[in-house]
Order: structure tokens, then sequence, then C-alpha cells
């Protein structure tokens, strides 16, 4: 698959991650205002749990960031919502579907494939079109076979007629 249907599958998956986020950043917004009021009366100060509070948030967020992809690419046979809307799909080097090994590795190096753009210029100076996450994983992200249905046309019996004349 090219690059541009790449970027537009991941397009549509950042808005699912997105919309994803912010339920999760206002229901920590929530938790938060809740717990820390409920200690800071009860004990009378928080001593630094704002902080602690901050890092589990951005270690889930990280979590859900990652999980996203992994979850999707291993339950939906190498798709996301966006890869499946788009038809493309990834799979191993060889051929076989992708597995929950090669999902994490394409996923944890995905922040690194999007910083500075490199990602994009190994998808683009690359013969395979493949990113860091790719290349590391093994696997390739492929344009699904599109069913072509064939069309039913009536032939007239003066055009069949005409048809075995040009033929002989």
């Amino acid at each position: 698959a090219g690059i541009g249907n790449r970027a537009y599958a991941l397009v549509i998956d950042y808005i699912f991650l997105g919309l994803i986020l912010i339920v999760f950043l206002v229901g920590a917004l929530i938790f938060n205002s809740v717990l820390l009021e409920t200690i800071a009366n009860l004990v009378g100060s928080t001593n630094g749990l704002e902080l602690w509070s901050i890092a589990v948030q951005v270690l889930i967020g990280f979590f859900i960031y990652v999980g996203y992809f992994v979850f999707f690419e291993t339950v939906w046979s190498g798709q996301t919502p966006g890869k499946r809307y788009v038809k493309i799909r990834v799979i191993r080097d060889d051929g076989r579907p992708v597995r929950l090994q090669q999902s994490t590795l394409r996923a944890l190096l995905r922040p690194f494939d999007e910083l500075f753009f490199i990602g994009v210029f190994l998808i683009v100076f690359n013969q395979r079109e493949k990113r860091l996450g790719d290349l590391v994983a093994g696997t390739l992200v492929i344009q699904e076979e599109q069913t072509v249905k064939a069309a039913a046309f009536k032939v007239s019996t003066s055009a069949k007629s005409l048809a075995k004349k040009l033929l002989t």
C-alpha cells in the first residue's frame, strides 16, 4: 500500500483514537479532582500525589495509544478501523497474518516513525514502502484485493452473428 492509503487510514485511526483519549482524559480529570479533594480533606495534604497521578495517567494514555493499534491489528487480521475502511492490511513478510508480536513491535515504534516524519521518509525511499516499525517487525502493508463483479451484458443476435463473421 502506498503512502496515500496509509496516511488516509492513519487519519481515520487518529480520529477514533482521539475520541477514546478524550473520554479517558475527561474521566481522569474527574477522578483526579474527586480523589485529590477526598485525600486533602482526610489527610490535610496530598504530598506529591498529584505527580504520581499524572505519571500513572500518562502511562495509561500511552498504553491506550499503543494498545489501539495492537488490539485491532491482532484481532482484525492486520487491520485497524482506518485500514479496514481504506482496504489495506498488515501482513508478515512471508505473507502470513500478523500476530501479537509483530503488531506490538509496530505500535511501539510508531512514535519514532512519527518523530520528524522518519516513517514517511522510509516509506518513500524504501522499495517495499516500509516504515521503521515494518522493518523491525518484518511486516508489510498491502492493498486488499477487491473483487470486481462481472458485468452481465445482453448481446443481441445480430451482434453475435457479426462476431462469428469477424472471427472466420
